[in-house]
């Protein structure tokens, strides 16, 4: 593994609550020979045993490492605790210690744990990821959908994050429940002000600060991590139990 793990590192976000760390790695090429992963804690053995790609495994073991320095982190040893996956193919804890979730792209890999009693998502892209007009009525619509279409690229791969960590932390899939988490936009302050009316202006300078799904309120914290030559984005969405 430290072949191609470049390090395992806490986060601190502004929700005491929630832990937060990330393994950088190094990309592979598609044709790489798959990485021995044997002896490895939490890892996924239904997984790893079904798939043939070296940068998949990769992410996945980079994911699995996160949380075992989480676990450490709260006193508990990753070694006597496992991960399945329900029949929805949510990822579950065993013993369940701490309530989890992971994310990944090509190079960065994070885990997030809290107590039991709370849901918790995640989900991290690359800084660049654009995420265009005809991907935006996938996950909004009506005057939500307004709104992002007129706003910068960075908002809308805020939104995107939140509502795929969303869904992660009410264990529904992002592809049929997107549309139904309701963003919370709010408007930020500049200096010097928009002129009155200048709308464009005024929609493209939006932060996204919590959701509503299900009639719950989702907190979310988004992060910016950079990580030799790269920078991500990452969503921490939570609701205390």
């Amino acid at each position: 593994m430290s072949a191609w793990v470049w390090n395992v590192a806490s986060l601190s976000v502004d929700q005491p609550a929630v832990r937060t760390a990330v393994t950088a790695f190094r990309p592979v090429a598609p044709t790489a020979p798959r990485p021995d992963l044997t002896g490895l804690p939490l890892i996924d053995t239904e997984f790893v045993s079904s798939q043939r790609s070296a940068g998949r495994l990769l992410a996945h073991a980079a994911g699995r490492a996160a949380l075992a320095h989480l676990l450490e982190q709260s006193g508990l040893d990753p070694l006597e605790h496992s991960v399945s996956r329900n029949t929805d193919g949510a990822p579950l804890l065993h013993p369940a210690s701490v309530v989890f979730s992971i994310a990944h792209d090509e190079s960065l890999a994070v885990a997030v744990t809290a107590a039991p009693s709370m849901r918790l998502g995640v989900d991290v892209e690359a800084a660049t990821r654009r995420v265009g007009d005809a991907v935006l009525p996938q996950i909004a619509a009506g005057a939500e959908l307004t709104r992002l279409l007129a706003a910068v690229p960075s908002v809308r791969l805020d939104a995107w994050l939140a509502k795929e960590a969303v869904c992660k932390a009410a264990g529904v899939p992002l592809d049929r429940s997107a549309k139904l988490v309701e963003l919370n936009l709010d408007p930020i302050s500049l200096s010097p002000s928009p002129k009155p009316g200048d709308d464009a202006v005024e929609v493209s300078r939006l932060a996204v600060s919590s959701a509503l799904f299900d009639g719950a309120r989702y907190d979310l914290s988004h992060l910016t991590h950079l990580s030799g030559d790269s920078e991500h984005r990452l969503c921490i969405a939570f609701l205390a139990g």
